[in-house]
């Protein structure tokens, strides 16, 4: 929420779950991300897209049932659900607190805290520390 200032009054947290049987309309949504995410890849491997919309119409939703079709799940490893919501403390570069935010999912606080010591640790070891955590899970 903003209030008329700008200012952040509160700030929203998503959780990775939701109850698929309060959740009604999604279900051509849902298999479409299904069928793009579980499609074969283009040769770097890399996707990416973006769910837009105005506030309330179920995008966080959306993500939740993906996050959790089994398929989906079955499919890639790790999986973190990241929430990009603005908070009071935030990195002034969104990029180093996106790679910041998933550090923490993947439970590598450690990097974070020694962050918070050094003015220096920029995004490219912030980006660093994050590929030699997904190569010691291995594929």
């Amino acid at each position: 929420d903003v209030s008329l200032t700008g200012n952040l009054d509160t700030y929203r947290w998503s959780s990775r779950t939701v109850d698929p049987s309060k959740v009604h309309g999604f279900e051509d949504k849902e298999r479409f991300l299904e069928r793009l995410l579980l499609r074969k890849e283009s040769k770097n491997g890399f996707k990416a897209f973006a769910i837009v919309g105005m506030t309330g119409v179920g995008k966080t939703t959306l993500c939740q049932l993906i996050f959790d079709n089994k398929k989906v799940r079955d499919h890639f490893l790790p999986r973190i659900w990241v929430c990009l919501s603005k908070q009071a403390d935030d990195d002034e570069d969104n990029r180093k607190e996106t790679v910041k935010r998933m550090l923490i999912c993947l439970g590598v606080d450690l990097i974070i805290q020694e962050a918070g010591k050094d003015p220096n640790l920029g995004l490219q070891k912030l980006m660093f520390a994050l590929r030699l955590h997904e190569e010691t899970l291995g594929p």
